[in-house]
């Protein structure tokens, strides 16, 4: 379990404080003109929360490593970018950016 000041966390204060740090999707990060969808399929504001979801992301070493539920392996996506299964280059977008952040963290 993650733990903020040594207290531990339920997925829903991981869940916002993944939104804080990336403040909008990470699709839109990467390529400005990626439009950002609900699972209606009706598109919204990168930024906008509630439409957000949280992606686990694999290990950069191993794809096959079990999911964490921390910070440290967890991205802001709108549902469109994930559901729809990132694209290699969204996903290793994701992991550099993991990295930039938690360099300790890389497996």
């Amino acid at each position: 379990m993650w733990s903020i000041d040594g207290r531990e966390t339920t997925a829903g204060q991981v869940r916002l404080f993944v939104f804080r740090r990336d403040r909008s999707c990470l699709a839109f990060q990467a390529d400005r003109k990626h439009g950002c969808t609900n699972k209606w399929n009706a598109p919204h504001q990168p930024f906008d929360w509630e439409k957000l979801t949280l992606e686990h992301v694999p290990s950069v070493h191993s794809p096959a490593d079990v999911r964490r539920d921390d910070p440290e392996h967890c991205v802001t996506l709108c549902w469109g970018a994930n559901v729809g299964v990132p694209s290699k280059a969204l996903r290793a977008f994701c992991r550099d950016y993991l990295l930039d952040r938690y360099p300790t963290c890389a497996g």
